[in-house]
């Protein structure tokens, strides 16, 4: 049996939505192995979340442009979830730029915490977090093509102090009819 419940509280002003706050809950029956120990058997698993879109200076209220910012947070505690707690959080500017109101510019963060009865069952040690640092750039040429330079920073990228931090470049081309 799997249930999936989220209630919303959208903020509204004349007609358009200018923030939303998003409280979830996912429940599992079904059996997991505990991680650190799969002989161990949990006889469900669970999750809550919190997701906030907030629009903070708006160009126009019925246009979408402005200053926004999201945060983000969930937790699945128990031996049988490898992250037990994430985060996110950033800001989005929509028309940063005159005559380019559709690109969007992104800065953003996310952390994901690892269970610590998993990182003690493990051979070598581990660090518990791993952060990623992004900054990407919605370019959108036209109706149909669009095209999104991202860079991230990711400290820990395999939760072990053994490796160096990693930065990755991604160029993301979208085509639509």
């Amino acid at each position: 049996l799997i249930l999936v419940g989220e209630v919303h509280i959208k903020r509204m002003q004349e007609n358009t939505e200018m923030g939303i706050i998003k409280l979830g809950a996912i429940y599992h029956s079904g059996n997991f192995p505990a991680l650190a120990n799969s002989t161990l058997q949990s006889k469900r698993n669970l999750g809550v979340y919190l997701i906030t879109d907030q629009m903070l200076l708006s160009e126009a209220v019925d246009n979408g442009q402005g200053l926004g910012f999201f945060l983000e947070a969930g937790m699945a505690p128990g031996d049988q979830n490898m992250i037990d707690f994430f985060s996110a959080g950033g800001i989005v500017y929509k028309g940063l730029f005159p005559k380019r109101d559709n690109d969007v510019l992104f800065l953003g963060t996310v952390n994901s915490l690892l269970d610590e009865n998993f990182i003690d069952s493990l051979a070598f040690p581990r660090n518990r977090s791993r952060t990623i640092l992004e900054m990407n750039y919605l370019l959108k040429i036209n109706e149909n093509i669009s095209v999104r330079p991202d860079v991230q920073y990711i400290i820990d990228p395999s939760v072990s102090s053994s490796l160096q931090n990693a930065k990755l470049g991604i160029l993301n081309f979208t085509f639509s009819h």
